[in-house]
């Protein structure tokens, strides 16, 4: 049975009122009779009809076309099988062809960290791999550095200008790019600091320590003295010069013993049962001189 094209109280009325004149409309026309209810045949019932069929029709025809636009409104996304949100939102597909993930080409660089130093300051950096300080800051043309990593000599580099890269060889190798540079400094106070982009290289880029070299990084505190290559040479830190100096002593049995004054990032070479060379790397209020000593294998 088909349904009655009806959706609402209005339609309904409609739907009664167009009956109800097709049936004056065929009463008029002598087509039907009715015996309990009396319709008079002729020109009055057939004009009465036709006027309450297209009222009815009028009344049935709105509300079909209100349920058409309610339809087309609400069922433009099927639920069973939704279209994918970008093919339906242009925007969106428009927004991310216009910024779209980039891979950086260069697949060398595996960790990158930004660092602001002030002047005097050391900051560590990349998960402590490298230290780096900021040792003397004129201007943005007049910068020196230096950089330390354990096992590995310190460097120093010096008149370095904004914008320069350096390259610090240690378990790896690592870009240092001088980024930026402020000086806040005042009357009576001095506030200058740097920022760097530390950039560690893959190992592909990275020239290791030749086989026959050995390290041993050792830290003796004033007035003491310790063993390296289990007794070879012994580094005593006799005592504080001024200016950041410190005076040493590297002796070995059967050779010649030889005292140096030194700085941090100082490198010696001493002649002995090997060739060893020592690098001073650090120094500590607590913990004193660290070393890195190196010896090459004949």
């Amino acid at each position: 049975m088909p349904e009655m094209p009806a959706n609402t109280l209005l339609g309904y009325i409609g739907t009664v009122f167009f009956l109800f004149g097709i049936f004056l409309i065929l009463a008029g026309l002598g087509v039907i009779k009715v015996q309990q209810v009396t319709v008079s045949m002729g020109a009055k019932t057939l004009i009465l009809g036709i006027i309450i069929a297209m009222i009815g029709g009028i009344l049935v025809f709105s509300d079909s076309r209100k349920s058409i636009n309610v339809s087309t409104a609400t069922g433009s996304q099927p639920t069973t099988s939704p279209t994918p949100a970008l093919s339906l939102n242009p925007q969106l597909s428009i927004t991310t062809l216009s910024n779209p993930i980039i891979t950086p080409n260069d697949t060398t660089i595996t960790d990158q960290e930004v660092v602001t130093i002030k002047l005097g300051e050391e900051k560590p950096t990349i998960n402590n791999a490298i230290t780096i300080s900021l040792d003397y800051a004129f201007n943005a043309n007049s910068i020196s550095i230096s950089v330390r990593s354990l096992g590995y000599p310190r460097q120093t580099y010096e008149t370095l200008r904004l914008g320069d890269k350096v390259i610090f060889h240690g378990s790896n190798d690592y870009e240092i790019l001088i980024a930026d540079f402020k000086d806040r400094s005042g009357l009576f106070s001095t506030n200058i600091e740097i920022q760097v982009v530390v950039k560690k290289l893959s190992l592909l880029d990275y020239t290791p320590t030749p086989e026959n070299t050995v390290q041993e990084i050792v830290m003796v505190k004033a007035s003491k003295e310790v063993n390296v290559f289990d007794g070879e040479i012994i580094i005593e830190f006799q005592r504080f010069e001024l200016f950041n100096n410190y005076r040493i002593k590297i002796r070995s049995i059967g050779y010649i013993s030889e005292g140096y004054n030194v700085v941090v990032g100082s490198r010696i070479t001493y002649k002995g049962k090997y060739d060893y060379t020592i690098v001073v790397t650090n120094y500590s209020d607590t913990e004193g001189l660290e070393f890195t000593v190196s010896k090459q294998i004949e």
